[in-house]
């Protein structure tokens, strides 16, 4: 995967593997190829390291609770939006 860098960002010239997702973590190893006509640097960006994000479950215990009522049927008023 070749790009270039401006500023501080690197920017690819080629779109990332679909098996790549937002959000996803990776490593790379960037390398100098050589400059170009414009005085950029050309760069070889070569992912070493990928993990897809992972859910996480627990994080947010208790953060929503239902009453004791939750599974009762709603009342005739409420379908017929009587108040």
């Amino acid at each position: 995967m070749k790009g270039y860098i401006k500023g501080k960002t690197v920017i690819l010239l080629e779109e990332l593997p679909d098996s790549f997702q937002e959000g996803d973590e990776v490593e790379v190893l960037i390398s100098t190829l050589e400059r170009n006509d414009h005085n950029l640097l050309k760069l070889a960006v070569v992912p070493i390291h990928h993990q897809q994000k992972q859910d996480q479950p627990g994080l947010h215990l208790g953060a929503i609770s239902t009453s004791d009522d939750f599974d009762e049927p709603l009342p005739d008023e409420f379908w017929l939006g009587e108040s």
